[in-house]
């Protein structure tokens, strides 16, 4: 799992306005918008989520964003790029890194996030682990929090990696989902 800030280089602070997670076992992307962030600071393909009170970004509107700020797949010097980025294979995702996610569009860019750490908090595990179940099941959050008698805002938290849910929240989430939950000590 690796997370990178995106920053605006324009602004004077540098602060990210989001955090751009990728777990590169299962190739999933996600992006977390701060929560101060307003529509100036964000780039523009996100704005439709602030204006939404959304945070969270899913894997399909990332890969978006990532796509439309490398080379294309079938780019002129294509060869080229891939070699002077120490690539064999076109990879969008080490495209990004490589290039910082800088484009010509706008002042934004990928940072390794400070205080990145090897492994992931437990929260920020599950958090995970139920969006992508979610997700893969094609539920909503809030019918997902529905089915399991909880707000739609708490169970964003859960997946968020805010909140430690208890074992009863994570079997109800599971049951919902159609999945047995399982604890595993390694």
């Amino acid at each position: 799992m690796k997370r990178f800030e995106i920053v605006n280089g324009m602004r004077r602070n540098m602060e990210p306005c989001a955090v751009l997670v990728w777990d590169d076992d299962s190739n999933f992307l996600s992006i977390d918008i701060d929560e101060s962030a307003t529509e100036k600071d964000v780039p523009m393909l996100f704005i439709p989520f602030l204006r939404k009170g959304q945070h969270h970004i899913d894997d399909a509107w990332v890969r978006r964003w990532v796509e439309e700020r490398i080379v294309p797949s079938d780019g002129q010097n294509l060869g080229q790029v891939l070699r002077a980025n120490g690539l064999q294979l076109y990879d969008s995702m080490l495209l990004l890194i490589a290039g910082e996610g800088r484009c010509a569009q706008d002042d934004f860019f990928i940072q390794e996030a400070r205080g990145a750490v090897a492994s992931e908090s437990v929260s920020s595990r599950v958090g995970n682990i139920v969006r992508q179940a979610r997700e893969q099941a094609g539920i909503s959050q809030v019918g997902l929090a529905e089915e399991c008698g909880m707000r739609q805002p708490t169970l964003s938290r859960i997946e968020r990696g805010a909140t430690n849910p208890t074992v009863e929240t994570l079997n109800d989430i599971a049951k919902a989902l159609g999945k047995r939950l399982e604890v595993r000590f390694v």
